[in-house]
């Protein structure tokens, strides 16, 4: 077998995991974004907080951040797919707890555990970074993002489950917990089974006696060489940490009607995922950096409508979603291409960890400051520090160094 046909031949099964990938998202995210689309509200009905709900979810974060590290030596340890198949399988049945309790405490604790099994997330990023040739990365990421279509549909689901239970919302949301629990095992399997390694036994690293050197190593790279990226990065966490109890916002405050949330999180989705081919090639012709500042553009208009809505008037919503979906459609294919672009393919796995590190440590500290403002200050007061952070962000991006070749 000649070399040109040994590249086509790896290159097929590279792009055989991004399908199927697509293919678990496709049918796990619509059920996983239906829970979302009302889970404060529900919380809120087993009588939470928002300083409570900001906190529980400052915690998930926080767990994720500490478990990314771990999970982020163990993708360059023990290889991606033997970390991301077993632990799909575990975060699935946290959807089958959820819906065997009401006990609010146990909810704090199982969303927690929920957290710590996301530690395959640098896995996930590392095996999609190392299955999309160079050359395509924008229009590889564009493709993945375009599995995002969960974002839309999920909506609609739970609010068709709302009304199927006459707008019992504690009810539906149980019967949306079993719906994810399903279709995340469908889902695992779909991965256990058609996965194709992407780490090569040579470039694994010893399973201790390197963690510490290796992981100085690749954060010795970050710091280096993407200083501003990673400024870039966190900053754009602790924004939508500090929008974090947009949902509770809209319809406990603004009173905005159920129907009325759904349709604004699917217009948010819908323009996001739109927007993605678009992205794709402005990441891939015009620059990496370029998407990254559209993307800090489309957060300062969403905050800003998000502080000013009068309360019970939905067009304001309705906007700040879809600029909302356009920020993360466009700056994530910028920000992903970018992190293929400057991190080598041995340092992904732990590269990957130690963004995830800070990035949802911002994340986390965003969400608690989100719950204290809101209660302590005021309903508008998180959107209002966002709207303001996101034009620092703004002016941060156009100190990234661009890196498309060429």
């Amino acid at each position: 077998m000649d070399r040109r046909t040994e590249h086509v031949k790896s290159t097929r099964v590279l792009w055989s995991n991004i399908a199927v990938l697509i293919a678990s998202w496709l049918l796990w995210d619509p059920f996983q974004h239906a829970v979302d689309t009302y889970f404060q509200v529900y919380l809120a009905e087993l009588g939470m907080t928002p300083s409570a709900i900001s906190t529980m979810f400052g915690l998930g974060t926080l767990t994720l951040t500490v478990a990314s590290v771990l999970g982020g030596h163990l993708a360059d340890v023990v290889g991606r797919k033997r970390l991301i198949v077993p632990l799909t399988y575990c975060v699935a049945l946290c959807y089958l707890l959820y819906h065997l309790t009401s006990d609010v405490c146990l909810i704090f604790l199982i969303f927690v555990l929920y957290n710590a099994f996301l530690m395959y997330i640098p896995a996930l990023d590392a095996i999609v970074a190392d299955s999309i040739p160079e050359e395509r990365r924008g229009l590889g990421y564009a493709v993945t993002s375009l599995s995002a279509v969960g974002l839309i549909v999920g909506p609609f689901i739970a609010l068709h489950v709302l009304k199927s239970h006459s707008e019992n919302l504690v009810s539906a949301e149980r019967s949306l917990f079993l719906l994810a629990f399903i279709s995340g095992l469908l889902a695992a399997t779909i991965r256990l089974i058609g996965l194709k390694e992407t780490l090569p036994e040579t470039k694994r690293m010893p399973l201790i006696s390197s963690v510490f050197s290796e992981y100085r190593r690749a954060l010795t790279y970050v710091v280096t060489r993407m200083r501003t990226y990673l400024a870039c990065r966190v900053l754009f966490s602790a924004i939508f940490g500090l929008t974090m109890l947009a949902q509770y916002y809209a319809i406990l405050y603004l009173r905005l009607r159920y129907e009325t949330w759904a349709l604004a999180l699917m217009l948010g989705n819908l323009a996001g995922y739109v927007v993605s081919p678009l992205a794709g090639v402005i990441t891939d012709k015009v620059g990496r950096r370029t998407a990254i500042a559209l993307g800090f553009v489309c957060v300062c208009v969403s905050t800003f409508l998000l502080a000013m809505t009068p309360v019970g008037d939905p067009a304001y919503v309705l906007a700040a979603m879809v600029f909302e979906g356009l920020s993360w459609g466009v700056a994530w294919i910028g920000f992903m291409a970018m992190f293929a672009d400057l991190v080598p393919q041995e340092l992904r796995g732990k590269g990957s960890a130690l963004l995830s590190l800070v990035c949802d440590a911002s994340l986390s500290v965003g969400s608690v400051l989100c719950g204290v403002l809101y209660e302590g200050v005021g309903p508008r007061a998180p959107f209002w520090v966002a709207f303001f952070s996101s034009l620092a962000g703004l002016l941060l991006s156009f100190l990234l160094e661009e890196t498309l070749r060429g």
